[in-house]
Parts: structure tokens; sequence; C-alpha cells
């Protein structure tokens, strides 16, 4: 069985697709959420005051760094969540 690809039958290879699909899961949760949780437990840290006092600007500056770091985050479980539904 193969699929066609600019008119091209191509043989497709199951278990090397199902391989490199649970290899980059692996890759995302692990190189991806590991240093992420890091960052925003760190930011949300440092903005209640856990390791001092932090001017106006670097809270700012805080605010965004933790905002992205978890709307990455999120993108990353949801990518993750969808790929484990397509697996079923």
């Amino acid at each position: 069985m193969g699929t066609t690809r600019g008119g091209i039958n191509m043989p497709v290879n199951k278990k090397k697709n199902q391989k490199n699909s649970e290899d980059m899961l692996g890759l995302v949760s692990h190189k991806f959420k590991g240093p992420l949780t890091t960052i925003n437990l760190y930011s949300e840290a440092m903005l209640i005051g856990q390791v001092g006092k932090i001017s106006k600007e670097q809270k700012e500056y805080l605010d965004e760094i933790h905002k992205a770091s978890k709307k990455m985050t999120k993108f990353i479980n949801d990518y993750v969540r969808s790929a484990m539904k397509e697996k079923k």
C-alpha cells in the first residue's frame, strides 16, 4: 500500500512513521517542557517577591517572560494531547 505524491506512488512504512511520531512526542515532552517548567517556576517566584524586591521595569519584563512561557507550555500540551489522540 502507498500514497500518491505528485503523481508518484510512494510506499508507506507505518511502523517507521509511528516510531518517528513517538520520538517527536518524547522530544517535545522532555526537551521543551522541562526547561519551560523551570522558566515558569523561577519567573513566578520572582514576580511574587520570593527572591527579593524587583523594580517596576523588571516586573514588566518578567510578566512578559512568564506569559510567553505559559503560552508555549499550553501549546506543547495541546500538541502532545492532539498527537496522542491521533495514535488511538
